[in-house]
Formats: structure tokens, sequence, C-alpha cells
């Protein structure tokens, strides 16, 4: 009876529970890529503000 109820509801709501689940997964994946891109433009400014004044003392 409790297998009969789940699948019920697995089959009304199943399908847009995963492709949100999928869409919140891809939208965590490019989160994270935009947080190491801009990790490494802030890592590479920060070592090219470094040179500068090193080339200026």
């Amino acid at each position: 009876m409790l297998e009969t109820a789940f699948n019920s509801i697995f089959d009304r709501y199943g399908g847009p529970v995963l492709e949100h689940d999928e869409k919140v997964s891809l939208l965590h994946k490019e989160a994270e890529h935009i947080a190491r891109a801009n990790f490494e433009n802030d890592a590479r400014r920060e070592r090219e503000s470094v040179e500068s004044i090193k080339e200026a003392i």
C-alpha cells in the first residue's frame, strides 16, 4: 500500500521535481565556474599590482 502511494505521488510530481533538481545542479556548477574565474582574475590582478609596486621601488 505504501509503495502504491509512493508510485502515485512520484508519477504525479516526480518529473517536475527531477527537472528542477537538474536545473539547480546545473546552476550550481555554473556558479562554481564563475566563482573560480573571479578568484583567478582577482589573484592575477593582485600579482600584477604587487609586481608594479616592486618595479616602482
